[in-house]
């Protein structure tokens, strides 16, 4: 089973390229974030031709995710229980495989610049709801992929230059160790555990010719329980996706599993 996360930074506007990827990888399970439309402007007949269930969760030019599957998509949920939201920022659903059922949850985290703003205490707030409902999961032993654009950066070598970077809200202290308590309930960062010595950025700003000159940070990833991770056998980011005209500026993260 091939999983993708990718924020597509609208759906509409980079259609040709999503489907050209799509065709190109063809994952079994596809995670978007910032689709930038509501659900009935979303091209569903595009990926449906293609074999995928969907699941959409769409908010008018900002935010919105979906789950596309090859697998029936059971169970949806929409942001994360006890956490009232007006954004639409998580979407979950349960696929079976074979004889084993998961949960995949697709998350576009909120970014919270500038930290001197209300949005940073809304980031923490929210990543907090997400370490809570994690763990809830994990207590009751639930199976489940986490994925997403996190909006975090977890350490000084997922940047390019960290000096830079240390009072922005995806890598002040308090975003990552956030992010830390995730792994510390035995989820496993698995780009980082499959390419422990390349950086494997997955953003690159549209200014200052930052993909050109290779000053990107990796923001974008995927975490499976304990359970899932047995089945993991490799973990990489498509970068090559970053290039194509009119490309997002964020690279699809891929993860396969064999059952």
């Amino acid at each position: 089973m091939k999983l993708m996360t990718w924020n597509v930074n609208s759906v509409r506007a980079r259609l040709d390229n999503i489907i050209e990827c799509l065709n190109a990888q063809r994952p079994d399970i596809v995670a978007f974030q910032e689709i930038k439309c509501i659900d009935d402007a979303f091209p569903a007949e595009v990926f449906e031709d293609m074999g995928y269930n969907l699941a959409i969760f769409g908010q008018k030019s900002y935010n919105g995710v979906a789950l596309l599957s090859k697998y029936p998509l059971n169970d949806i949920v929409k942001n994360m229980p006890d956490f009232p939201d007006e954004h639409s920022r998580l979407i979950q659903g349960e696929i079976s495989i074979s004889d084993k059922s998961c949960l995949i949850i697709n998350g576009y985290m909120p970014n919270g610049n500038p930290v001197s703003s209300d949005k940073f205490p809304y980031k923490l707030a929210w990543l907090r709801a997400l370490v809570d409902y994690v763990r809830t999961l994990r207590n009751m032993n639930v199976p489940f992929i986490l994925c997403g654009d996190f909006n975090i950066i977890p350490t000084d070598f997922d940047v390019h230059n960290p000096d830079e970077w240390r009072d922005d809200a995806l890598f002040r202290k308090e975003s990552v160790a956030l992010y830390r308590e995730l792994l510390y309930m035995g989820l496993t960062d698995t780009v980082r555990f499959f390419n422990p010595h390349t950086p494997c950025y997955s953003f690159w700003d549209y200014q200052a010719r930052a993909r050109e000159k290779n000053h990107g940070i990796r923001i974008d990833h995927i975490l499976p329980s304990p359970d899932m991770m047995d089945y993991a056998v490799s973990a990489s980011v498509l970068d090559m996706y970053r290039d194509a005209p009119k490309a997002s500026d964020h690279a699809p993260v891929i993860l396969e599993l064999q059952f």
